[in-house]
């Protein structure tokens, strides 16, 4: 009886510690995707892989499955003295720029960009997990070098390092690499470094963007591939080439207006039906409106808010730079991330073809997610503890 009521205890002390409301709405939002991936994907499944119409459904069950059990393994076993060990540190960055080059040499270009490994018929994107360790990274930087961040001279080391993963990635993956630098801004922001310092921050990487674009017009004869002046051509005029470059964007503003307030009901869409590419992925959105209508909409919109507002209110309650810096960087990823997505697919800004978190199907961007929510819940975790002592 006494051993039960020690567990019961622990167990007490572990759900204080742990924030439901968090995890709950990463939980609906995940079974909203699966539904809408359901929805969205039938069709192709059976069209063009000539598979079940619960082909992409299953794959991303067992993402999501992965993915919680990855959350789960985190939150239990790792401890934020892990994240910040030098040793691991090291490991993370090394391995991080050897797996971009690789990618960079051998990878399989997929869409026009040359961002993805296979196994087999398993790929991976490794990309989507260099946000995590840019954000772990610059973390610590900012946490070992706390006491003094008036000086300046001991940031240029680690700025190289940033400078060297962001740049890996944006040859490769454009959309990934504009969220590690509205990643980098953000951290920046929250570290409190000087402000007189951000200015010469910022030409920084003014300079390093140029030298970014000079080697690729070094390398291509143009500052931006192909199908990236294709994308913002078919921004600035989609409906010039309706049925070629502007396809996408003009079908997807389509499915859009058509669901009204409530929607046209679940699976009854119709632009997922051979006129919406990458239905079930990059514009997974545009078929959650068509079929949800505003309501859908605006109730996704709120989950998500809550989930980046959540994680940005325990970033300024903690004065641990670590702990601050990991959270302000996770929030900005999902944040970024989504208004990459629901932007491009409603033409406010150039598509970048990023998934939207948690709902397009995918298992890179899935699991990589899921890594960011499981530290971040290891973070809250410790400031939660700190606050019940």
């Amino acid at each position: 009886m006494g051993r039960i009521n020690q567990w019961f205890t622990r167990f007490k002390t572990h759900i204080k510690q742990l924030d439901l409301l968090l995890v709950l709405v990463y939980i609906v939002l995940s079974l909203i995707g699966l539904v809408v991936i359901y929805s969205a994907s039938m069709v192709p499944s059976q069209r063009l892989l000539d598979a079940t119409p619960d082909h992409y459904l299953i794959r991303q069950l067992i993402f999501v499955t992965l993915g919680l059990i990855i959350i789960a393994i985190i939150y239990n076993f790792i401890r934020p003295s892990l994240l910040q060990s030098s040793n691991f540190q090291m490991v993370m960055v090394l391995f991080s720029i050897f797996i971009i080059l690789y990618t960079f040499f051998f990878g399989t270009e997929v869409n026009g960009e040359k961002n993805w490994i296979y196994f087999g018929s398993m790929g991976i994107q490794p990309s989507e997990f260099v946000k995590i360790v840019v954000i772990l990274y610059l973390a610590q930087v900012f946490h070992s070098r706390r006491n003094n961040l008036s000086s300046i001279d001991q940031f240029y080391g680690p700025a190289v390092v940033i400078v060297i993963l962001t740049a890996s990635v944006v040859f490769q993956d454009f959309g990934t690499g504009a969220i590690i630098i509205a990643i980098v801004g953000a951290i920046i922001m929250f570290s409190g470094i000087p402000f007189k310092y951000i200015a010469s921050i910022i030409g920084a990487g003014a300079a390093a963007i140029a030298a970014i674009l000079g080697v690729n017009y070094l390398r291509t004869g143009q500052l931006l591939d192909t199908y990236q002046m294709g994308r913002i051509q078919t921004f600035l005029n989609p409906f010039e080439d309706p049925l070629f470059q502007g396809y996408q964007i003009t079908n997807s503003l389509i499915a859009i207006s058509r669901g009204g307030f409530t929607g046209s009901g679940i699976g009854d869409g119709i632009m997922k039906l051979g006129y919406l590419p990458e239905a079930h992925t990059d514009f997974i959105f545009a078929v959650l409106a068509e079929e949800f209508g505003l309501i859908g909409v605006l109730t996704v919109i709120g989950l998500f808010m809550i989930l980046v507002f959540k994680l940005l209110f325990y970033a300024l309650r903690t004065q641990v730079m670590f702990y601050r810096i990991v959270l302000a960087g996770v929030a900005i990823y999902f944040a970024a991330q989504i208004f990459l997505n629901l932007g491009g697919i409603s033409k406010v800004i150039p598509l970048t073809g990023v998934p939207l978190p948690l709902i397009s199907a995918g298992g890179s961007s899935y699991l990589s997610f899921s890594i960011a929510f499981g530290i971040a819940l290891v973070i809250i975790k410790e400031i939660r503890k700190h606050e019940l002592k």
